[in-house]
């Protein structure tokens, strides 16, 4: 008994110390969680919370920013500070901030909920870092989004909803990322945007529907990709777009009616590519009033569509000298190609174009020639425009005084609007008497049998 009684006296002080160092310890924990609870955000990424500090006044530690302090940060500039890495609690609290720049680092992922609390969210710059994919839900949470810059990363795909739930976005930039494909649908919600910039990827082809519902589209940039085809109605619906941009791609021809439903068409830039032909009446709408379409380096191309008198074709260059460029397909016809006439009597055809002239290249001129004027000679050049070209306009054969048999050959000479290496086509005459001399209804008779009335 004396024995447990020296134990139980030396183990007292013992015990004493060991309670003291607990209850030291837990309230060490309970002190940091009730700190954690109510400021400090110390365990974030450091250039994320030392830019926070930077941005509260009256704060010089990451200890000392509390919630309230949080909900007073608008702007948080994270540009240029070399960060490789984002936790995925770093915005938390952060909840009235607009604008958040991450520009020029080197992050190559993003965690899933990093943006989660950023609900108020209205630009979000994320260019030139080495992103390589993107979260289907990391955007989940910021519906007011307006503006989203993903250009100079290096993205090669889209999950089909990454931009879900993005109502209000206005604007996207992926430019410079080497998309070498866009999935059906991942622009769907996407529904009050009014520029898409797409420049700079590995595009070769667009899903059909891909752009189907940005019924406010105004600006659609797809310059610098591969497309060596486009669907035909790749951009039906974009109703209200005014900057078509196609420049530097691989385009041999264009589909027919692709401007169809962009009846606002300001602008649309072909500059750059491969066109060797382009599908008749492509920029023959009147609605497309203030068209203007860049060709240059297009060298292949020769010969232009039916234009429309409003349409303004810009730098047209080698095989095309200022505005004088061939109308593809351009065609002089004529309503008959045999004519016989009586001596001293005349005959007419009529004469007509296939394909609008270009209104900046001049007037068509028609100029008939006999080959044979002691037998036949003919009317006047005919003058056709950008306004009249469809109107048939009439052409006289008249036998030459004294001329009582014999047949010539009239041709024609084409200049001007577009159509001098356009087909031209011959009307042959015979002057005879044949049966000019017997009654009218006789004549009128055999005429009809032989089908030369």
């Amino acid at each position: 008994m004396p024995k447990v009684n020296f134990f139980l006296k030396f183990l007292k002080p013992v015990l004493s110390s060991s309670a003291l160092l607990l209850t030291l310890v837990t309230l060490s924990l309970t002190e940091r969680a009730q700190a954690q609870s109510t400021g400090g955000i110390c365990d974030r990424t450091e250039e994320v919370y030392t830019a926070i500090v930077a941005s509260v006044t009256g704060k010089t530690t990451c200890n000392a920013i509390t919630p309230t302090d949080l909900t007073g940060v608008v702007i948080l500039d994270l540009s240029n500070k070399g960060i490789t890495a984002l936790k995925e609690g770093d915005f938390d609290g952060l909840t009235n901030l607009l604008f958040l720049y991450l520009d020029n680092n080197s992050l190559s992922s993003l965690p899933s909920g990093v943006f989660d609390n950023t609900t108020n969210l209205f630009t979000l710059r994320l260019n030139d870092n080495e992103l390589t994919s993107l979260p289907s839900d990391v955007f989940d949470n910021t519906t007011t989004l307006n503006t989203l810059q993903l250009n100079d990363n290096d993205l090669r795909s889209l999950r089909s909803d990454v931009f879900d739930g993005l109502t209000m976005l206005n604007s996207l930039t992926l430019e410079n990322n080497g998309l070498t494909s866009l999935p059906s649908g991942v622009f769907k919600d996407l529904r009050v945007i009014t520029s898409l910039d797409l420049t700079g990827q590995k595009l070769s082809n667009l899903p059909p529907g891909v752009f189907m519902g940005l019924s406010n589209l105004r600006t659609l940039r797809l310059s610098q990709n591969s497309l060596s085809t486009l669907q035909p109605g790749v951009f039906d619906g974009l109703s209200n777009l005014t900057w078509l941009d196609l420049s530097d791609n691989s385009l041999s021809t264009l589909p027919p009616g692709m401007l169809e439903d962009l009846t606002k068409l300001g602008i649309l830039d072909l500059r750059n590519n491969g066109l060797i032909t382009l599908p008749v009446g492509a920029f023959d709408r009147s609605s497309l009033r203030s068209l203007t379409v860049y060709l240059e380096g297009n060298d292949d191309l020769t010969c232009l569509p039916s234009v429309s008198q409003y349409t303004v074709l810009q730098d047209l260059r080698d095989p095309f000298t200022n505005a004088s460029y061939a109308a593809c397909g351009a065609e002089v016809t004529v309503s008959r190609s045999y004519l016989e006439v009586e001596p001293d009597e005349d005959e007419t055809y009529k004469v007509v174009l296939n394909v609008q002239p270009n209104p900046d290249a001049g007037t068509v001129v028609v100029t008939p020639m006999s080959d044979a004027t002691g037998t036949a000679t003919v009317s006047d050049a005919l003058s056709f425009t950008a306004s009249n070209w469809s109107t048939p306009q009439t052409v006289t054969v008249t036998a030459a005084s004294g001329a009582t048999e014999g047949s010539a050959t009239i041709s024609h000479t084409v200049a001007g609007g577009g159509y001098d290496s356009a087909t031209t086509p011959q009307v042959r005459v015979k002057i005879e008497n044949g049966i000019c001399n017997r009654t009218e209804q006789v004549k009128e008779t055999i005429a009809d049998q032989l089908g030369k009335r």
